[in-house]
C-alpha cells in the first residue's frame, strides 16, 4: 500500500464512530471523496485545512482499526471555502502562465470545493508516519502537519512565501482531484480481470497474469490496441515492447500507457522517446519533484530509468548534479532487472560524458629543497 494524503468531505464533524462510504454517489451519502496524493501532503490541502488564525483540529477517524486514537485533522467547511476564495482571489480564476491542463483542474477544484455541501473537511495522513497511532511519535508528526498552517495568514493581501509553490509548482502541489479516492476508506483491493469495470476491461488487459504492483494499489495494464498504430498485439515479441500503464482500481492512472512507457525490452515503443515525457515539466526540463516521488514507487523505477536513456545530452548533463545521488542508491536495488537498466544509464548516458570530458590539469610539482636554494 502506497503512503497517501486524502481529503474528505462529511456531514458531521469526524468521530471515532463516524461511517465512511466506499463508493461515490451512492444514495443519501453523508461523505464524499475530494483528493489524494502519494508520499507527501500536497500544499493545497494544508491551506485548505488551516491558517494562523484558523488551525484543523485533531482528531479521531473511524478508518482505523485504533478509532479512538487522535490520527487525523478536521476543518469546518465554512473556513475551508473561505481560504480557497483567498487563494482564487490571490491567483486568479486559473492562473495564466499554467499549462492548460493543470487550468483546466484549476477550475475543477474550484467547483468541487465552492458547490460542497458538507460542513467538514478531514485530512487523513496517518500513513505518511511511519510510527503507531497513539504514539509520542505520532502525536509529534500529527501536530507538525497542523503547526504547518501557521506559515500564512489568509487575511494578507499578497501571497506568502510559504505558499508560493502552489504558484510555481503546482503538478505537485494540488493534489489528484476525483471522488473516485473515496475508495481509499476501505482496503484497495486486486481484482481478477474476468471482474473488472467496463472503462478498464474493455480496453486494457494485464501486462502479465495477476499484474498487481502492490506497493502502489495498481495494476499493471497494455492497452489491447497500440495508442500509436490502434492494431492489436499479435506476437510475444511485440507484447515486451508494448507500452505499460499502471492504474488504480479506482481509476488513478499513474502511468498512462499513451506517454510511451514501454515493456521490459527497452524504453518507449521503439519510437520517438515518448518514454521520457511524463518525465518533464511544461518547460521540457526534467522535473525533480516528480522524479524523485516516482522513484519512490517501486514499480515505476523501471520506467524512468528506460525514461532517462532517452534524454538528450544537454538534459541529462544539465540535471546529472541532482540525478546522481539517485542513480547510485540504486546500484544496490534488489531486481537484476533495474540493475541492468542502472549500469545501461552509467554505460551510455554518464561514461560518455567523462570521456568527454578535459582531463584536469596536471599538479605544478612541489620543488625540492635543493632546487629552492638553487634559485
Amino acid at each position: 500500500m502506497p503512503n497517501y494524503a486524502l481529503l474528505l468531505a462529511h456531514d458531521e464533524r469526524p468521530t471515532a464512530t463516524t461511517l465512511w462510504p466506499t463508493e461515490p454517489g451512492l444514495p443519501g451519502a453523508v461523505c464524499e471523496g475530494w483528493a489524494e496524493w502519494f508520499n507527501h501532503s500536497p500544499l493545497l490541502f494544508s491551506l485548505l485545512m488551516g491558517d494562523a488564525r484558523h488551525l484543523p483540529e485533531p482528531v479521531p477517524c473511524s478508518l482505523y482499526q485504533d478509532a479512538d486514537s487522535l490520527s487525523a485533522l478536521a476543518a469546518p467547511m465554512t473556513q475551508v471555502q473561505a481560504r480557497w476564495a483567498w487563494l482564487k482571489h490571490l491567483l486568479g480564476a486559473a492562473p495564466g502562465n499554467w499549462p492548460a491542463a493543470l487550468a483546466q483542474q484549476w477550475q475543477a477544484i474550484d467547483h468541487t470545493i465552492t458547490t460542497s455541501q458538507r460542513q467538514w473537511l478531514l485530512l487523513d495522513c496517518a500513513t505518511l508516519c511511519p510510527h503507531d497511532l497513539g504514539t509520542p511519535e505520532f502525536a509529534a508528526f500529527l501536530q507538525a502537519q497542523r503547526d504547518q498552517c501557521l506559515l500564512w495568514d489568509c487575511s494578507a493581501s499578497s501571497l506568502p512565501q510559504a505558499l508560493q509553490s502552489l504558484k510555481q509548482h503546482p503538478d505537485h502541489q494540488l493534489g489528484w482531484w476525483n471522488p473516485a479516492v473515496v475508495a481509499r476508506t476501505a482496503t484497495i483491493k486486486h481484482a481478477d480481470s474476468d471482474d473488472w469495470p467496463s472503462w478498464l476491461a474493455d480496453a486494457y488487459e494485464e501486462r502479465y497474469y495477476a499484474a498487481w504492483e502492490e506497493e502502489i494499489d495498481a495494476y499493471q495494464v497494455m492497452p489491447r490496441l497500440h495508442p500509436r498504430t490502434g492494431q492489436p498485439c499479435r506476437t510475444e515479441d511485440e507484447r515486451e515492447h508494448w507500452p505499460v500503464g499502471l492504474v488504480t482500481p479506482y481509476g488513478r492512472w499513474l502511468l498512462a500507457p499513451q506517454a510511451g512507457a514501454g515493456g521490459a525490452g527497452g524504453a518507449g515503443d521503439g519510437g520517438d522517446g515518448d518514454g521520457a515525457s511524463h518525465l518533464l515539466d511544461g518547460s521540457g526540463a526534467i522535473d525533480r519533484d516528480l522524479f524523485r516521488e516516482s522513484a519512490a514507487m517501486g514499480p515505476l523505477v523501471g520506467v524512468l530509468l528506460e525514461g532517462l536513456l532517452t534524454f538528450n545530452d544537454a538534459q541529462f548533463q544539465t540535471n546529472l548534479h541532482w540525478l546522481y545521488p539517485i542513480l547510485t542508491g540504486l546500484i544496490v536495488a534488489g531486481g537484476i532487472e533495474l540493475r541492468v537498466l542502472v549500469r545501461n544509464v552509467f554505460d551510455q548516458r554518464i561514461a560518455p560524458l567523462i570521456r568527454g570530458a578535459a582531463p584536469p590539469p596536471s599538479p605544478t610539482p612541489t620543488p625540492t629543497p635543493a632546487a629552492a636554494a638553487a634559485k
